[in-house]
């Protein structure tokens, strides 16, 4: 059972199983927002970084969106999870103003967002030793990554 999310006054749940057609719609909406391959730069700080992907995904216009395709009302079942569905809850949780409510989203943001912050550092990571020079050659200058999926 995935966490309550009590916001506006309706409770809300992360999606926890996903149809085919859910997970290629988010997949998607992903694209359509700029998330899909977003990396850190060279030289680029993970705040900087951290902005730059908050920033995409805000001038997408497709936050709420992405949003509506992770949680769902509480007592809908994750495989009667539609598109639709998904644009209402992102129109519903958009229009709240309670400052309480507000700092919820803040938080289900930033929750959204992580792993495509994680998944950028990692990339960057691997891109670093696919290039670097041969083993030894700059010791200790790259260390282990771990992506989001906890793989290293």
């Amino acid at each position: 059972m995935s966490e309550k999310i009590t916001i506006g006054g309706r409770v809300f749940r992360e999606v926890t199983r996903s149809t085919c057609a859910h997970d290629t719609w988010t997949m998607g909406l992903i694209r359509r927002a700029g998330l899909e391959g977003v990396d850190l730069a060279p030289g680029e700080t993970m705040e900087q970084f951290s902005w730059r992907v908050l920033g995409t995904v805000l001038e997408s216009g497709l936050l709420y969106e992405l949003l509506g395709a992770f949680v769902v009302p509480e007592g809908v079942d994750d495989l009667n999870w539609t598109p639709d569905l998904a644009v209402e809850t992102g129109r519903f949780v958009g229009n709240l103003y309670e400052p309480g409510d507000k700092a919820e989203v803040h938080r289900l943001v930033a929750a959204l967002l992580l792993p495509f912050v994680r998944d950028g550092l990692g990339s960057l990571v691997t891109s670093l030793r696919s290039s670097a020079p041969g083993p030894g050659a700059i010791a200790g200058s790259v260390g282990t990554s771990t992506t989001a999926s906890g793989e290293g």
